[in-house]
């Protein structure tokens, strides 16, 4: 599992339909702190982009050497509401308890700090070597009490969101051809390639995802009546999990986290 190891666990889950679900844990609040500071901001401010930047253009400063202006430049400085560190955070945690790969960070395709993109939350990977397909998913967080959360229900909820993934092939379409362009010439090209074939033989062979990113004790009510409403319309071919990320302090706290402040 990466960055994460042993230092998370599935607090509960249920596998009675297609739809699989489970809730997740951080064994402390140390450890969730550390990674919302660490790896999860680096994902949030680009630090890897940045550094390839900087790398490819730093011949364009004068004295011939990197400057922390040019450094500046590159750096992503994006507002930090607490639903965006939840995305990146969403990401981060599936890349490391899972087979899943966000290889095209998408606060690249933010014009303006503030922007909210329009699509999917997450467009990525999963699988390995000729299992590679597709995966597509949507992120909410949210400090309701309530179990299910709002954010899980109406035209905006999680619910609503992936039931359009899974049913407009058109939906799909758009966010393969988005990432078709990021791909091209890049060192994961390959593995586009490889679920571009799976889904041209089906255009429900996807995977869809959703996160529930909350700061409440672990729920599965927060995702079973869900699960079993998107799997009473999920196609053959299509994997839908639902996972549920909780957090030991309030979502309230994330920016602050980001930003380094101490909150004790």
């Amino acid at each position: 599992m990466g960055h994460l190891d042993d230092k998370v666990k599935v607090i509960c889950e249920d596998s009675s339909c297609q739809v699989l679900m489970r809730c997740w844990e951080f064994n402390n609040e140390d450890t969730f702190k550390g990674y919302i500071s660490g790896r999860v901001k680096n994902r949030l401010q680009d630090v890897e982009g940045a550094e390839e930047l900087v790398s490819c253009y730093e011949t364009v400063t004068s004295a011939g050497f990197v400057d922390d202006r040019l450094k500046d430049i590159f750096s992503q400085s994006l507002s930090l509401e607490p639903w965006r560190v939840g995305e990146a955070l969403a990401e981060c945690f599936l890349e490391d308890t899972s087979d899943v790969r966000f290889p095209w960070n998408g606060v690249r395709d933010q014009k303006v700090d503030s922007a909210s993109l329009p699509g999917a939350d997450l467009v990525g990977l999963k699988g390995n070597g000729p299992e590679v397909r597709f995966l597509f998913g949507e992120v909410k967080t949210s400090g309701d009490d309530n179990h299910p959360p709002n954010v899980m229900y109406g035209r905006s909820g999680m619910t609503k969101q992936l039931e359009n993934l899974n049913t407009k092939s058109n939906s799909r379409n758009s966010l393969v051809r988005w990432f078709a362009w990021r791909s091209k010439g890049a060192i994961w090209e390959s593995e586009y390639r490889t679920a571009l074939i799976v889904y041209y033989s089906s255009d429900e062979c996807v995977c869809l995802q959703g996160v529930l990113v909350r700061d409440t004790s672990p729920d599965i009510a927060d995702l079973r009546s869900r699960g079993v409403a998107l799997d009473n319309k999920k196609p053959q071919d299509m994997d839908i999990e639902l996972c549920g990320i909780y957090c030991p302090c309030d979502i309230s706290e994330f920016p602050a986290l980001i930003r380094g402040v101490s909150l004790s």
